[in-house]
C-alpha cells in the first residue's frame, strides 16, 4: 500500500495546473483502467478508451460540481454558525437587560404600593406635605378651632 500512496503523490505532484488538470486526471484515470486490463492479460477494444474518457471526464466534473457544492455548504454553514453566536450573545444581553427591567419594575410596584397605603390617611397627607415643603401653610392654620389664643394673635407662629 505505501507504494501505490507514492504513486499517487507522484501523479498529483506531476499534474500540470489550470484547465489542463481535469484533462490529465481524465487520462491518469484511463490509464488506470488499461493498466488493470493488461495486469488481467486483456486490452480495450476498439472505441471503449473514448468511451472510457466519456465517462472519467463525467467523473471529474462531477467530483468538481461535489466539491464546490461542498465548499459552498461549509462557508454558508460557517456564516451560520457565526450568526448563531451572534445572536446567542444578543439573547444573553438581552436576558440580562430583562432581569434589570424585571428588577425595576419590581421596585417601582413596591413604590406605588408603598404610595397608595400612604395615600389612604388624607392626615398623613398633608403632614407628609408640610414636612416636605416647610414654606407651605398649615393646615391647622386653616382651622381656627385648632389655634391656641397665642397662635391666633401671632399666625406666624405653628404647631
Amino acid at each position: 500500500m505505501p507504494g501505490k500512496l507514492a504513486n499517487y503523490k507522484a501523479i498529483w505532484a506531476a499534474r500540470p495546473p489550470g484547465a489542463q488538470a481535469e484533462e490529465y486526471q481524465r487520462e491518469v484515470a484511463v490509464g488506470r483502467v488499461e493498466q488493470q486490463l493488461q495486469t488481467q492479460g486483456l486490452r480495450m477494444v476498439e472505441g471503449e478508451r473514448e468511451r472510457l474518457a466519456g465517462v472519467a471526464e463525467t467523473v471529474t466534473r462531477s467530483a468538481a460540481d461535489i466539491q464546490a457544492a461542498a465548499r459552498a455548504i461549509t462557508k454558508a454553514c460557517q456564516s451560520r454558525i457565526v450568526n448563531v453566536e451572534e445572536v446567542a450573545d444578543q439573547l444573553d444581553e438581552l436576558e440580562k437587560q430583562a432581569r434589570k427591567n424585571r428588577a425595576a419594575i419590581a421596585r417601582i410596584e413596591e413604590m406605588q404600593a408603598a404610595n397608595e397605603s400612604r395615600a389612604q390617611d388624607p392626615v398623613e397627607l398633608m403632614e407628609r406635605m408640610y414636612n416636605k415643603y416647610p414654606q407651605l401653610p398649615h393646615p391647622a392654620d386653616d382651622l381656627p378651632a385648632f389655634r391656641t389664643d397665642s397662635e391666633q394673635s401671632s399666625p406666624a407662629v405653628r404647631r
